[in-house]
C-alpha cells in the first residue's frame, strides 16, 4: 500500500487546517452582513482558490491543494464530507412527512425539473452555437439537465443555517431536492453512456433500473429491521458506544452503492439519514454531537473545496455566463414557483421553495466535471456552469434568509410533528 511522504502528510495537514481557519473567518463575516454562513465557506474556497490565492502565490497553491502525493487525500476527505452533511441533512427527514406529502413533493419536482429542462434543452437545440459548435441530442440533454438538478449539500446547510430545517417548508425543500437530483442523476449516467457510443450501437441498459429497484428493497428492508430492532436498542443503554459506528457504516454503504450507479454517493447518505431518524432521534446527546462536529468541520472544508477547483478569470464567457444564469435562475424558480402555487402554497411560500431549489452548488459542479472529463464541454462552459452553480447559492441563501421568518409559526413553517 503506498503511503504519503513526510512532507506531503506536513502539507496535508497545513491544507486542512488553512481551510477551516479561512472558512471560520469568512463565515463569521457572511453571518455580519446578514448572510447565510455556508456562503462565507463558498467564498474562502474562491480566496484560496486558483481564482486568488492561485493567480498571485501560484508555486504555494500548487504546493498547498495541487501535490499530486496528497491531491488524492484531499479529494477523499471533500468527498467524505459531502457524504456526512447529507447523511445529517437527511436524519432531519422523517419518512412518514415524506409518505404524507408525497403527492405535494412530486407536483413541485414535477415543474420544477421539467421547466428548466426544456429551457436548457431548446436554447441548445435552436441555437447551438451559443454553446456548442453544432446542434447535438446529447448536449441538448446535459445542458437541460444541469439546469434542472439542485444541490442537497448546500440547501441542506442554507436551511441548518437559517433554522430552517426542521420546519414543514424546509423538509418540502429537501424532499424535492432530493427527488429531483435522483431524476437528474439518472437523466445524466444515460446521457454520458449514450454520448461514449456516439455510433447509435448502444443497447437500452436497464441496468440502472435493475439496480434502483434492488436498493429501493434493500432501503424497505433496513427500515423495517430498524423499526423492529429500536426497542431493543433503547433497553440496551451499555451499547450507546456502538449505535454511531453501526449508523455510519451502514451509511456508508449505501452512499457507497448508489455512487457505483452513478446517481451520486450523497444521495447514498440522505437516504441513510432519512432511515436513521428515528433511532437518532432517541439518542439524541449523539445527534448533537455529530450535528456539532459536521457544522465544525465536514461543513467548511467541502464548501470551500468548491472553488478550489476553478479558476474563475481564465476561460471567462461573459455572454455565455449571463444566459446560463438567466436560464437557471428563471426557468427554476418559475418551474418550482408554479408546482409549489399548485400543490396549494401560498404566493410567499411558493417563492420561498423556488429559491430553496434553485441553489446548484456543488452537485452542479460534479456533473459538469463528469461532462468535461469526457470531452462532452468545453472549459468556457465549465466556468460558465461552475459561476452558474456558486452564484445561485448565494443568492438563494440571500433570498430564503430574507424571506424565511423563525418567528412566524404558520402551517406552512411549523415545526414538524
Amino acid at each position: 500500500m503506498e503511503k504519503l511522504s513526510h512532507l506531503s502528510v506536513v502539507s496535508f495537514l497545513f491544507s486542512i487546517s488553512t481551510i477551516l481557519i479561512v472558512a471560520c473567518l469568512m463565515s463569521e463575516l457572511a453571518k455580519k452582513v446578514k448572510c447565510p454562513g455556508v456562503v462565507g465557506e463558498l467564498l474562502a474556497g474562491i480566496l484560496l482558490g486558483p481564482t486568488i490565492f492561485g493567480t498571485f502565490f501560484p508555486e504555494y497553491f500548487q504546493a498547498l491543494y495541487q501535490d499530486h502525493d496528497f491531491s488524492i487525500a484531499l479529494d477523499g476527505v471533500f468527498n467524505l464530507s459531502a457524504i456526512i452533511i447529507l447523511f445529517v441533512a437527511g436524519a432531519e427527514i422523517k419518512l412518514d412527512f415524506f409518505y404524507k406529502h408525497i403527492k405535494v413533493i412530486m407536483c413541485i419536482t414535477f415543474f420544477g425539473f421539467l421547466l428548466p429542462f426544456l429551457s436548457g434543452f431548446l436554447v441548445v437545440w435552436y441555437f447551438p452555437t451559443i454553446f456548442f459548435s453544432s446542434k447535438n441530442l446529447t448536449a441538448a440533454i446535459f445542458l437541460g439537465t444541469a439546469l434542472s438538478i439542485s444541490a442537497l449539500p448546500v440547501i441542506a446547510r442554507i436551511l441548518m443555517d437559517i433554522e430552517m430545517v426542521k420546519t414543514k417548508l424546509g423538509a418540502i425543500i429537501i424532499a424535492s431536492a432530493m427527488l429531483t437530483d435522483m431524476i437528474g442523476w439518472g437523466v445524466f449516467s444515460l446521457t454520458i453512456k449514450s454520448y461514449q457510443h456516439p455510433e447509435g450501437n448502444i443497447h437500452i441498459d436497464f441496468s440502472l433500473f435493475y439496480n434502483l429497484a434492488f436498493f429501493l428493497i434493500a432501503f424497505i428492508a433496513i427500515k423495517y429491521c430498524i423499526t423492529k430492532l429500536l426497542p431493543w436498542f433503547l433497553a440496551n443503554p451499555i451499547r450507546d458506544k456502538y449505535i454511531l459506528p453501526l449508523i455510519l457504516g451502514v451509511s456508508l454503504l449505501l452512499a457507497a452503492y448508489t455512487e457505483s450507479m452513478n446517481l451520486n454517493a450523497s444521495l447514498g447518505a440522505f437516504l441513510a439519514g432519512i432511515l436513521f431518524n428515528k433511532l437518532l432521534e432517541s439518542y439524541n446527546n449523539i445527534k448533537q454531537n455529530v450535528e456539532l462536529f459536521v457544522i465544525g468541520f465536514f461543513s467548511p472544508l467541502f464548501f470551500s473545496s468548491v472553488g478550489l477547483q476553478v479558476n474563475f478569470i481564465k476561460d471567462f464567457n461573459l455572454q455565455m455566463t449571463f444566459i446560463i444564469i438567466l436560464l437557471a435562475f428563471v426557468s427554476k424558480i418559475a418551474g418550482a414557483s408554479l408546482g409549489s402555487f399548485i400543490a396549494g402554497f401560498s404566493a410567499k411560500d411558493s417563492v420561498s421553495i423556488s429559491f430553496g431549489l434553485s441553489a446548484r452548488g456543488a452537485m452542479g459542479i460534479i456533473l459538469c466535471t463528469i461532462a468535461l472529463h469526457v470531452g462532452l464541454i468545453n472549459s468556457q462552459l465549465f466556468v460558465a456552469l461552475v459561476m452558474m452553480a456558486l452564484i445561485t447559492s448565494v443568492i438563494s441563501g440571500f433570498m430564503l434568509k430574507a424571506l424565511h421568518n423563525p418567528n412566524k409559526n404558520n402551517q406552512a413553517r411549523g415545526r414538524l410533528c
